[in-house]
């Protein structure tokens, strides 16, 4: 198994101090014998005990979107436990990609400003080479988001959000583009096709169902 940056692998169960599910490789540091990684996508979610008020059966705003919890805790892992855990297939590298959209021309001035930003406040982050060198001098990244706070202006929680979107995408620019696409609008129309029929109805392939559950 390769252990690059960007490559994403399934944990099958528990093991290492990490929860089963998908996580993405950050770097790779073969000189101190340390994969840093993030999980993105648990297999089963940490049951929150809810204090406060009792649940309601049906709540007031029943189209209520939930927001994606962020993502991007750096995981120190021993590099070659990893690769034993590989070896017994508790392990296994999982092949995902973006959505077409991601790579479509960005038309929109306002889109293509954002999108612009964005990877100039994260243009640290997208360094490979500077995020291993940070990480090996520092082991966090709390100084490189100091410095892109300081240097773009920006807030840290700007910074930790376009973060999450790497780790959960992938640490490339193209992870960092806006999905407004995605807001829609009350009373607007609903883009189903020249047949007027949503696409891919039914089943899923295995790959569709990783992808959907990855993102």
């Amino acid at each position: 198994m390769s252990l690059m940056p960007n490559q994403v692998f399934r944990l099958a169960g528990d093991a290492l101090g990490l929860k089963a599910g998908l996580f993405r490789i950050v770097i790779d540091a073969p000189e101190i014998n340390v994969v840093y990684c993030s999980q993105f996508a648990p297999s089963h979610l940490p049951e929150n005990k809810r204090g406060g008020r009792t649940r309601l059966e049906k709540t007031k705003r029943s189209k209520r979107i939930v927001k994606t919890p962020l993502v991007g805790q750096l995981l120190s892992v021993p590099r070659q436990a990893l690769l034993e855990l590989h070896k017994a297939h508790e392990l296994m590298p999982v092949p995902l990609e973006l959505a077409s959209t991601y790579y479509l021309p960005l038309t929109d001035r306002k889109t293509a400003e954002k999108f612009e930003q964005r990877c100039n406040v994260m243009s640290m982050f997208l360094d490979l080479e500077k995020l291993k060198e940070e990480l090996l001098v520092h082991g966090s990244l709390g100084r490189m988001v100091r410095n892109a706070m300081i240097k773009h202006k920006v807030s840290r929680g700007l910074i930790y959000n376009l973060w999450s979107l790497l780790c959960r995408f992938g640490l490339t620019s193209t992870s960092l583009r806006p999905r407004w696409d995605l807001c829609g609008a009350k009373g607007k129309p609903r883009d189903l096709g020249e047949d007027g029929r949503q696409n891919n109805v039914g089943r899923k392939t295995l790959k569709q169902r990783i992808n959907k559950q990855a993102y």
